[in-house]
């Protein structure tokens, strides 16, 4: 198959997951902000941010850095190295993420009381970071199968999270478990996510499955010294899309300007979903052709796919700014603040979180890690300040002009970076 219909078969898979995955969620999210208090469903979503934060720093180092390795030992035929790669990158992560996972559950009454200032926020903590914990082996399950470019199953793992995370949530909010039903939720859906990855890693690669064990130090040393490059760059974007509901809950203490940024962040995934979607395959196939000196093809893909997202983002973006109001006010509820501002804004960036994103793909798949980091690390530097200083001045449209400039930035720095290689 050539690499261009490939690449167009696993883009269209992906784009149709995401488009289902993406509505699930949103009625998810609907669904709680319509069955909760607003500052319940802020106070929720800010525990979450703060977990998703976190992250980066549980799988420092391996995750996503183990996808091109399993996408080089595959092209060689070594499945044996695969399989090494994957569950030597994991223990590393599994003994850090337990440990803190462990002090959260522990420490929950304090830090609920010291950080939100509501001893309700402890349960909430404790099913959040056993969700954490389960994502990290999620996102291992999700690393093997784009490394062995399984797209078909790797969008089926993230369906059976959303799907039954909706189900579970709807099922707890009845039971009356309150705000907990939405972590509960969570939790069941990483877990439903986690036993699908098995099956179809099981079913579709039994031959990495039964290769041949052995602890490779060399070979974790490897990837930690490539993936912690890209750790730093994908973990950043990460963070991008968290951080701003992370300081906006922490400097203000609102909970409800942060259920009302919750309504327009949702919102806006919808084209930045789709935009993900498109790229989110791209590494594999950049590493491929890399690989195999594909040079002018590889070029050829870059330029078809930057025009692409123009033709997608502006239109789609000027669309959802003009009705972003009666879009709300219909599906939400009407209190939601200023949540059409802060997402006319967050609009504007939807090509450059695009572009952000697809050039860490390209660079890391060219085994540029180390430039993809620099960029994402300089960005989130803007993005920490931009957002301390706009908070303030500007509440939730703050939060979304500096998230909005920081892509920008990340953006500006990723293309000079492409451009020199």
């Amino acid at each position: 198959m050539g690499y261009g219909r490939q690449y167009a078969e696993h883009t269209l898979l992906t784009v149709g997951g995401t488009i289902l995955a993406g509505v699930l969620f949103y009625v998810l999210r609907i669904v709680l902000y319509a069955s909760l208090p607003a500052e319940d469903y802020g106070l929720f979503y800010l525990i979450l941010s703060v977990a998703f934060v976190l992250h980066p720093v549980l799988s420092f180092g391996f995750d996503p850095g183990v996808v091109p390795f399993v996408t080089r030992f595959r092209e060689e035929g070594d499945v044996a190295a695969v399989k090494q790669a994957v569950v030597g990158a994991f223990v590393p992560q599994g003994v850090v993420g337990g440990a803190l996972i462990a002090a959260a559950w522990v420490g929950a009454g304090p830090i609920a009381a010291w950080c939100f200032d509501t001893p309700a926020a402890a349960p909430l903590i404790r099913l959040v970071a056993v969700h954490a914990g389960l994502m990290l082996v999620f996102k291992a399950g999700m690393a093997v199968l784009l490394g062995l470019q399984s797209i078909a199953a790797r969008n089926l793992a993230d369906l059976a999270r959303v799907a039954v995370c909706v189900g579970s949530a709807v099922v707890f909010l009845r039971l009356g478990f309150g705000v907990e039903a939405a972590a509960l939720a969570y939790v069941a859906g990483a877990a439903a996510a986690i036993g699908t990855e098995a099956v179809a890693i099981a079913v579709l690669h039994g031959p990495v499955v039964r290769g041949r064990f052995r602890w490779r130090p060399d070979l974790v040393r490897e990837v930690f010294r490539s993936g912690k490059y890209l750790s730093v760059a994908y973990g950043g974007v990460l963070i991008f899309s968290h951080m701003d509901t992370v300081m906006l809950g922490l400097l203000g203490r609102d909970y409800g300007a942060v259920a009302a940024y919750q309504v327009a962040v949702p919102t806006i995934m919808i084209i930045y979903g789709l935009l993900l979607a498109v790229a989110s395959s791209f590494m594999p196939m950049v590493t491929t052709l890399s690989h195999r000196r594909e040079i002018p093809l590889l070029a050829d893909g870059i330029a078809r796919i930057y025009e692409l997202a123009a033709v997608v983002a502006v239109p789609g973006a000027v669309l959802m700014a003009c009705f972003s109001d009666v879009l709300m006010g219909t599906l939400w509820r009407r209190d939601v603040f200023d949540a059409p501002g802060a997402f006319n804004i967050l609009v504007v960036g939807a090509v450059f979180y695009f572009t952000c994103y697809l050039n860490l793909q390209i660079l890391a798949g060219m085994g540029r890690a180390r430039l993809a980091c620099r960029a994402i690390a300089v960005a989130l530097g803007v993005n920490l300040v931009l957002n301390a200083v706009l908070i303030l001045l500007f509440g939730i449209r703050g939060a979304a002009a500096a998230t909005v400039l920081s892509h920008i930035a990340a953006t500006a720095i990723g293309v000079a970076a492409m451009r020199r290689e």
